[in-house]
Protein backbone atom coordinates (compact mmCIF):
# COMPACT_ATOMS: atom_id res chain seq x y z
CA UNK A 1 0.00 0.00 0.00
CA UNK A 2 3.01 2.50 0.41
CA UNK A 3 4.37 1.90 -2.55
CA UNK A 4 0.85 2.48 -4.30
CA UNK A 5 0.74 6.02 -2.72
CA UNK A 6 4.22 6.85 -3.05
CA UNK A 7 3.89 6.05 -7.21
CA UNK A 8 0.30 8.12 -7.33
CA UNK A 9 2.43 10.56 -5.41
CA UNK A 10 5.02 11.16 -7.82
CA UNK A 11 2.78 10.55 -11.01
CA UNK A 12 0.82 13.98 -9.46
CA UNK A 13 4.01 15.40 -9.15
CA UNK A 14 4.74 14.83 -12.48
CA UNK A 15 1.56 15.72 -14.18
CA UNK A 16 1.19 19.30 -11.81
CA UNK A 17 4.47 20.67 -13.09
CA UNK A 18 6.56 21.60 -9.81
CA UNK A 19 8.32 24.89 -9.72
CA UNK A 20 10.42 25.29 -6.80
CA UNK A 21 11.81 28.49 -6.02
CA UNK A 22 13.98 30.22 -3.26
CA UNK A 23 12.49 32.57 -1.17
CA UNK A 24 13.78 34.59 2.39
CA UNK A 25 12.64 35.26 5.64
CA UNK A 26 14.77 37.58 7.87
CA UNK A 27 14.08 39.11 11.39
CA UNK A 28 14.76 42.28 9.41
CA UNK A 29 12.30 42.15 6.20
CA UNK A 30 9.30 42.57 6.21
CA UNK A 31 5.32 40.53 5.63
CA UNK A 32 3.76 44.02 4.57
CA UNK A 33 6.29 44.83 1.71
CA UNK A 34 8.32 42.00 1.69
CA UNK A 35 7.61 39.99 -2.09
CA UNK A 36 10.10 36.98 -0.36
CA UNK A 37 13.26 37.54 -2.31
CA UNK A 38 16.51 37.71 -0.76
CA UNK A 39 16.34 41.83 -1.42
CA UNK A 40 13.30 41.90 0.20
CA UNK A 41 12.42 39.36 2.62
CA UNK A 42 9.58 38.59 4.29
CA UNK A 43 9.83 38.80 8.26
CA UNK A 44 7.99 35.63 9.56
CA UNK A 45 7.49 31.80 8.59
CA UNK A 46 4.13 31.65 9.13
CA UNK A 47 3.46 34.77 6.34
CA UNK A 48 6.32 32.83 4.08
CA UNK A 49 4.15 29.69 4.26
CA UNK A 50 0.73 30.91 3.50
CA UNK A 51 2.09 32.77 -0.02
CA UNK A 52 3.97 30.20 -0.99
CA UNK A 53 2.31 27.44 -3.29
CA UNK A 54 1.76 23.92 -1.90
CA UNK A 55 3.77 22.56 -4.67
CA UNK A 56 6.55 24.52 -3.71
CA UNK A 57 7.21 24.19 0.03
CA UNK A 58 9.56 21.68 1.41
CA UNK A 59 10.06 20.62 4.99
Amino acid sequence: MCIRKAIITMLAIMVTGVSAGDYYVATDGSDTTGDGSSGNPWQTISYALSHVSGSSRST
